[in-house]
């Protein structure tokens, strides 16, 4: 069966099916793995075993085929679809944050951003371009590492509109690479969304219209732009670092008390 005309999808890569065990192993339909990862995979396989679920030991070639990449690092799995969820109104709280891609294509560069969402805890993902039920990209899927099953990922289409209804709780800042407004001067703090733009066309007009501060990375270099899913990453990175604690101050000072002088005895006579 085909992952575009079926409800089953490949995935591949370690951590991507180990995050699959672990976060809804139920979608398991089938498992394929190397014999260079058998011992590592035991875990899977044995479970696979108590549940009926098939498993089958393949060689390079088998993997390559059932897989359809080179990438599968040894093990792949049939299970079905991660798909976007729909958008309903709602927005970050406490101190979440929110990413916004707007019109972000590339599936690599996708995976790459939900990796860097996973690793600082990124609640949701609001993705423009595609529909609720939609499937998330196989290779998206691979490229992050398992950060795909961390993070909700919406469907929003169009993004203007949700990005309007999230700025009157929330601060929502667009990143381009050349605004006047640093990322590190910005008054950024959570709760806020981040909205991210195509690789090449940046954020388009009605989205950069409903962000509340538009930011740019300030760099020193001769190259003028960064990759968008390392832009992400860096403005991450900025949103989530934690204040410098305030410095103690220094312990009072106490007056020393005075050394004793111990004279040495003088010796009696005999």
């Amino acid at each position: 069966m085909s992952e575009q005309s079926g409800r089953e999808q490949k995935v591949y890569g370690r951590k991507a099916c180990w995050a699959v065990f672990a976060r809804r192993p139920h979608d398991i339909v089938r498992i394929y793995h190397a014999a260079t990862v058998r011992r590592e995979v035991g875990p899977i396989l044995k479970w696979a075993a108590a549940a009926r679920i098939p498993y089958r030991e393949l060689d390079e070639e088998g993997l390559r085929r059932v897989s359809g990449a080179t990438h599968h690092e040894g093990l792949a799995m049939t299970v079905r679809p991660l798909e976007y969820l729909p958008w309903e109104v709602s927005g970050p709280v406490d101190d979440a944050v929110w990413v916004a891609l707007d019109g972000v294509g590339n599936p690599y560069n996708l995976g790459a951003i939900l990796r860097s969402c996973a690793f600082f805890g990124v609640e949701a993902v609001l993705v423009s371009g595609v529909s609720a039920g939609e499937r998330v990209n196989g290779a998206a899927i691979r490229a992050a590492e398992g950060g795909a099953e961390e993070v909700r990922l919406i469907a929003a289409e169009p993004l203007a509109p949700v990005l309007h209804e999230l700025r009157e709780p929330v601060p929502v800042i667009g990143l381009e690479s050349d605004a006047a407004l640093a990322l590190t001067a910005a008054p950024t703090a959570a709760p806020c969304v981040l909205v991210v733009g195509h690789e090449r066309e940046g954020l388009s007009a009605a989205v950069r219209e409903a962000c509340t501060a538009v930011c740019s990375i300030p760099g020193a270099g001769s190259v003028g732009s960064l990759n968008v899913s390392v832009a992400a990453g860096i403005a991450l990175a900025e949103l989530f670092r934690a204040p410098s604690p305030a410095p103690r101050p220094p312990p009072a000072t106490q007056a020393m008390p005075a050394k004793r002088v111990v004279k040495p005895r003088r010796r009696r006579s005999r």
